[in-house]
């Protein structure tokens, strides 16, 4: 899973931040791969699955997202966030509530280092202070949850 796994989320976070800019013809992550990903990054997917997963996650859950986005960026509207932290964003939330062997605090330092990467120097500590609340709040529920049925 490691630098391979932290190779194809960059992967997706181009695609996600790409989508954005076409979101009525989306890029087919086929079509990406063969033209940018070589260029882009010097390689291929090397987990095609987790790639087309994370990709198809964020947009089928793109409403309940953005939705957390707002919630937490308190003062923040969803059009004054720099487009790249908010790719970031939506691929390490989505990888917090739905896929199973990230935990939360892998995807929150992976989008940190992202951002250190894609964006400029103080994204790190607004991602980071976003997400955290976040990893907070899913955490809080699932305790929640979890009481309840042991009751």
């Amino acid at each position: 899973m490691g630098a391979s796994r932290k190779t194809d989320r960059r992967h997706v976070l181009c695609l996600i931040f790409a989508r954005d800019f076409q979101p009525e013809s989306p890029m087919s992550m086929d079509y990406y791969e063969r033209l940018f990903a070589g260029e882009v990054l010097g390689s291929g997917f090397s987990e095609p699955d987790y790639v087309q997963r994370v990709y198809e996650g964020v947009f089928a859950n793109l409403e309940k997202i953005d939705r957390i986005i707002s919630k937490t960026a308190v003062d923040w509207d969803l059009n004054r966030i720099n487009k790249m932290d908010l790719a970031i964003m939506r691929l390490a939330i989505f990888e917090i509530l739905h896929v199973k062997d990230v935990t939360a605090a892998v995807a929150i330092n992976e989008a940190v280092d992202i951002s250190k990467e894609f964006s400029d120097e103080d994204a790190g500590k607004f991602i980071n202070g976003i997400l955290e609340e976040i990893r907070k709040r899913v955490v809080a529920q699932a305790e929640k949850k979890k009481a309840s049925n042991e009751s």
